[in-house]
């Protein structure tokens, strides 16, 4: 079975520019989704230093407690932070994902985040029963006080798409408070033109969670991401482009290995 799809530039050129060029040919490797099977996939919102360090971690256990496994994109990760999230890595609860990749810098931090949510449903949309898509610093706390999502949301009627409430952490501590931000909860096979299933109640407002302090306490890093060692480590990729006449373009970018840097470069 050919796993490869070849690309060629079909611009109209004349005999003697062919020739002389060739025809530029491109092999474009098909990304497979993940074929092992989860109930619940958070599709995270990209992790970086613009969110507090003790908030995202909060949020990524919680998630991981509640039965979902998590997949986390990045772009970098102090070496302390990256250690701890490959612990979790390894047993099987999350997935360091190297996205978005794409041979030019996206500046804007919400279109990284959506496209790396959208590569995250296009890989689960077949394995998982539903999908969460929140921001990393969010914590989705169940409206019916079941101990799992997937418990939870098996109770509500059937739905393609339903906005849910979300608790956020509004304080430097370890305490997290309601917030009015809200996640969305996806149930596979979905319509994507179907309508959105409001699923939030007022009475949150008077809730609050606590987590032991020792969960996401990294002795060697601070609040700020500020680590002991500055080392950081990020995504090594590889870019292979078709370039042809009359500006044409087409590139593929692919993980292929982590690697460390100084955090200060």
């Amino acid at each position: 079975m050919n796993n490869t799809i070849l690309v060629t530039s079909e611009h109209k050129k004349s005999d003697l520019i062919e020739a002389f060029y060739g025809r530029p040919a491109l092999k474009i490797q098909p990304i497979r989704a993940h074929s092992e099977r989860h109930r619940i996939v958070t599709c995270a919102s990209i992790i970086n230093k613009s969110n507090p360090m003790n908030t995202t971690i909060t949020a990524i256990l919680k998630s991981i407690s509640m039965g979902s496994f998590v997949n986390l994109p990045y772009e970098e990760l102090p070496g302390e932070i990256f250690k701890y999230l490959r612990q979790f890595e390894k047993s099987g609860k999350l997935r360091l994902d190297a996205n978005p990749l794409s041979r030019y810098p996206i500046v804007k931090s919400e279109l990284k985040s959506e496209l790396a949510q959208l590569n995250c449903m296009l890989m689960y949309r077949s394995t998982a029963k539903f999908l969460i898509f929140q921001d990393i610093d969010q914590i989705v706390t169940p409206l019916l006080g079941h101990q799992s999502y997937f418990a939870e949301f098996s109770k509500f009627p059937e739905f393609s798409i339903m906005q849910y409430n979300a608790f956020i952490n509004t304080t430097h501590g370890y305490e997290i408070k309601i917030g009015s931000t809200k996640t969305y909860i996806l149930r596979t096979p979905f319509d994507l033109n179907s309508e959105i299933t409001p699923m939030f109640s007022d009475r949150l407002n008077k809730m609050r969670i606590s987590l032991k302090r020792d969960e996401t306490n990294i002795k060697t890093c601070d609040n700020s991401w500020n680590c002991d060692s500055k080392k950081c480590v990020g995504a090594d990729v590889i870019h292979r482009s078709l370039h042809a006449l009359y500006s044409y373009n087409l590139h593929q970018t692919k993980f292929r290995q982590f690697r460390s840097f100084d955090c200060s470069s």
